[in-house]
């Protein structure tokens, strides 16, 4: 590798013309017989005058071909710059933009893989490519090196000749080590330079510093060039609607009239909660046989599970989604009234994907897509109620009249014997406005022939007591409830329903189980592709799992659910008996004998009467409906943006929004933003390179020229100076001949000329 950039040889100026003797009149010098040397006398260095250039010329250098060839090299980079600036979605396949998936045929994966090879073979194509436009621009970038060479000569003469050779080194990147070493020689030279700082050439720190830019950036341009010209198979989020927010969960109040429980007008606010039989009694059914049949594998297969059941709601079914508490499992549920929300979106996916051409609405103005993605998932962003909840045999519970109008019922914890929990119960209490209870029948239908009652109180709190002041009354109620829970209770120490299950004509012992709703949101995906989810299965993503554990949040994210949403999930109106047809509430009455046989005392509440208990919780809690506000101007965007920073537990945006999976351009990765920034920078050398073409520099014989035109050096003739130059005129080759610098000739001012014809 030639060594870096050594200076200028410097060498004597121009004679003037009446010095120069005819070759005859020279006597024999030091070359040979037939060789002459011309002496001649340093005269002030004559000025170079530029040729006349005429009118054209710039357009002319501009069509030049040579650099029309760099010029050219922005078509493709600019092209490639403006596909991954606007994101382009090429479709399912490279080779095939407009190829179109039936997501209903069975030839569905075969074609799909029939894509793939193909997609494979275009990608390899892309990959020469990408390499042909870093050669291309090679090209370019040694134009830039050598034509900056030029145009820095013609502004300053001082710069080494040796330059002109730099365009075809700097793309060796051990070239930089060479760079750097003469940087450090000119700043050591300056800086130890005896008596008055030797000049230092800022020009010539600037070129060094653009020649390693420079070969960095044409050492990179094939990975920023494979970068941009290669597509990736990305998720691509389309129909994206973000215009309604949420505003209020319904649960604290007893159902109203809306489109869930399809019951005649007036029936449900005059709590005739039996209307909503004809829709969902059947749905309740098969969510206690499903609790039934998951036990019984569970416990009857070496290999069984307890599985979550399946629900539906208008073309979708869900199941339960479940997270780990510090206070237990919390098991969240779907909404249904989002779920029919979600139904129209999987119907615009049904229309598209069955006629291509037909567009629903400006909802969705990317369904296109749809057939043209190897994947498709709906997505929407909506509430979903977590729920915590434990049961436990109790064979005698403790109520505490405290007053007439006050009372504290407390339930021993089979886990902890040393523990119970209370609730307050009277219109004493400072939140009885709060309280309220309901209760209802389950006719027998067994062999027991027993009815099962059900009681349900909806309190504000409850406390974690310990033995043995509430067993014997003896606690500080006042004190116990006012303060707060306990770190480790606080998530189940809130607002809940407590569940109380008794058989008082066959036993007393009875089966009491507590609720606590948690408000959480959560992103809905569905699958619609028949052949991959033929049930239209949902998916939950729970955005925040543990919404209320922290103190500081005031619990302000469980929910206050009344006990009416019971009622209207079972269809029985307050003190009503469930109709004697429904085969859930037989199945409740064999969980319930069986976790109180009193060969089971002492136990944990049974896997079977859990389950039953759990699942048809969770039927309530996907019914409670929720308000929600249209987002129709900036200031309105702006203000629920606010709400939900300031209180991100209970307000959220409730977008909607479809991903395809496609092939596209995009500068959505790092690497793909670095490739955009070396093409951009490649495209500024490229404007930069025509246009010192178009400026017609000083040419390279005229260099030559100009460095013979400098005088010769004051000082010791040293290698970074170099030596004066001696020329010689064979009469044989008619031919001047530079002499050996080592030889012994007189130091005398010579120039070349090629001599007259």
């Amino acid at each position: 590798m030639a060594s870096v950039l050594p200076p200028l040889v410097t060498t004597p100026s121009l004679p003037s013309q009446d010095t120069i003797a005819p070759p005859d009149a020279v006597p024999p010098g030091p070359f040979s017989p037939q060789t002459h040397v011309y002496p001649v006398q340093p005269s002030p260095p004559p000025e170079l005058q530029p040729n006349p250039q005429p009118p054209n010329r710039g357009l002319r250098r501009f069509l030049d071909i040579r650099n029309l060839l760099g010029f050219l090299w922005l078509a493709p980079a600019l092209a490639l710059l403006i596909l991954n600036f606007r994101g382009h979605i090429i479709g399912a396949g490279l080779n095939c933009p407009g190829c179109r998936i039936n997501p209903y045929s069975t030839d569905r994966v075969r074609f799909i893989q029939r894509l793939d090879r193909t997609n494979r073979n275009v990608l390899g194509a892309l990959q020469f490519v990408a390499k042909a436009l870093e050669v291309w621009f090679m090209y370019v970038a040694g134009s830039f090196v050598y034509r900056s060479v030029l145009f820095l000569s013609a502004k300053d003469r001082r710069l080494p000749i040796s330059l002109l050779l730099v365009y075809a080194e700097f793309m060796d990147l051990l070239f930089l080590k060479d760079l750097a070493v003469k940087a450090r020689e000119l700043a050591r030279d300056r800086r130890y330079a005896a008596g008055p700082t030797k000049p230092v050439y800022p020009v010539l720190f600037l070129f060094i510093l653009l020649v390693a830019a420079l070969s960095i950036i044409a050492n990179l341009m094939g990975v920023a060039t494979a970068t941009l010209a290669i597509p990736s198979l990305q998720f691509v989020d389309i129909n994206k609607n973000d215009s309604l927010a949420f505003r209020e969960l319904l649960a604290s109040a007893p159902p109203r009239e809306n489109d869930t429980f399809l019951c005649p007008e007036g029936e449900l606010t005059s709590r005739r909660y039996s209307c909503t039989e004809l829709a969902y009694s059947s749905s309740m059914d098969e969510l206690v046989e499903s609790a039934v049949s998951t036990t019984w594998q569970y416990r009857k297969r070496a290999l069984g599970l307890v599985l979550p059941p399946v629900s539906r709601e208008d073309a979708l079914s869900f199941s339960l989604n479940r997270t780990e508490d510090d206070d237990g499992d919390v098991s969240w549920v779907p909404n249904r009234q989002l779920l029919r929300d979600f139904t129209v979106d999987a119907t615009n996916y049904y229309h598209v994907t069955y006629e291509p051409d037909r567009q629903d609405s400006i909802l969705y103005p990317d369904s296109d897509r749809f057939s043209q993605a190897l994947q498709t998932q709906l997505q929407r962003r909506g509430p979903a109620l977590g729920m915590i909840s434990e049961c436990q045999v109790d064979r005698e519970h403790y109520i505490w009249e405290i007053a007439e109008d006050r009372q504290v019922h407390c339930y021993p914890w089979v886990p902890n014997p040393d523990q119970g929990r209370c609730i307050r119960w009277g219109s004493g209490w400072k939140e009885s406005p709060q309280t309220t209870s309901v209760e209802f029948t389950m006719p027998n239908i067994t062999d027991a022939e027993y009815d099962l009652t059900v009681t349900i109180y909806a309190t504000p709190m409850a406390r974690w007591v310990l033995y043995p002041c509430w067993a014997d009354g003896s606690c500080p109620w006042d004190q116990i409830f006012e303060e707060p829970a306990a770190p480790n209770e606080f998530n189940i120490s809130g607002p809940q329903l407590t569940y109380i299950y008794s058989m008082p004509e066959h036993t007393t012992s009875t089966v009491w189980c507590y609720n606590v709703a948690h408000l959480g949101f959560a992103d809905y995906t569905l699958d619609p592709n028949p052949l991959t989810n033929y049930l239209g299965l949902v998916q939950l993503s729970i955005l925040n799992g543990h919404p209320s554990a922290d103190p500081k949040s005031n619990n302000r994210a469980v929910a206050t659910v009344h006990p009416d949403w019971v009622l209207a999930a079972w269809s029985v109106s307050p003190g009503g008996e469930i109709s004697p047809t429904r085969g859930s509430i037989g199945r409740f009455s064999e969980a319930f004998l069986e976790a109180t046989a009193p060969e089971r005392e002492g136990e944990r509440i049974n896997l079977m009467f859990s389950s039953v208990h759990t699942w048809s919780s969770a039927q309530v809690l996907s019914f409670i409906n929720y308000d929600t506000a249209t987002i129709s101007s900036a200031q309105e965007r702006g203000e629920q943006e606010q709400r939900v920073k300031d209180d991100p537990l209970l307000q959220s945006f409730l977008p909607s929004w479809a991903t395809v999976q496609v092939w596209k351009f995009g500068i959505e990765s790092r690497t793909s933003i670095l490739g955009v920034v070396i093409m951009t920078t490649g495209v500024v050398i490229v404007l930069l390179t025509t246009i010192l073409w178009i400026e017609p520099p000083k040419t390279p014989t005229g260099l030559v020229v100009g460095a013979l035109l400098h005088s010769p050096p004051q000082g010791p003739v040293t290698a970074e100076n170099g030596v004066p130059v001696q020329a010689g005129y064979d009469r044989t080759t008619k031919e001047f001949r530079y002499n050996d610098p080592g030889s012994q000739v007189p130091q005398m001012s010579t120039v070349v000329v090629s001599p007259k014809p």
